[in-house]
């Protein structure tokens, strides 16, 4: 019986050794590529690269947190190369389309901020944020410190 306690007690150590870094890597789940592969290359930093078959390829997000008010930010960390737009979709909670704001943003070699405020129409709206290309073209970008906030 020893025996036994001891060799599932030595597999289990090993399992959560050999996999320890699968459960400290965030969940890339809720990032979704548009016409984009995104991959974790850092804990908390994304690497987006577009086919380049169509303008306006990137990621969308869509934050789960309920807003307090009806002002929120959007605020993010990119590097890259080219024009790119911010962009916030807003819904209803069924889902229909309401309204949509785009800001253009010029990425560069080094981390760069950039941040957008945007006045719901309600604040039980729900919204997708997106960075898109410009042009249909190949790219890559980086992101990381993505929030979605009350303002």
């Amino acid at each position: 019986m020893k025996k036994v306690v001891v060799i599932c007690l030595s597999m289990l150590f090993i399992f959560f050794s050999v996999h320890s870094q699968l459960f400290a890597r965030e969940d890339i789940s809720k990032f979704f590529g548009v016409g984009a592969n995104i991959k974790q290359i850092n804990p908390g930093e994304y690497l987006v690269k577009t086919k380049g078959e169509k303008i306006e390829e990137g990621f969308v997000y869509t934050p789960k947190e309920k807003f307090t008010s009806k002002k929120i930010q959007y605020k993010i960390k990119l590097k890259g190369k080219g024009k790119h737009f911010l962009v916030i979709e807003e819904t209803d909670a069924r889902g229909v389309f309401i309204k949509e704001k785009k800001w253009a943003v010029e990425l560069s070699n080094s981390w760069k901020s950039f941040t957008a405020s945007y006045e719901l129409k309600n604040n039980t709206s729900q919204i997708d944020v997106f960075v898109r290309t410009s042009e249909k073209t190949k790219t890559e970008f980086n992101f990381k410190d993505l929030q979605i906030k009350n303002q």
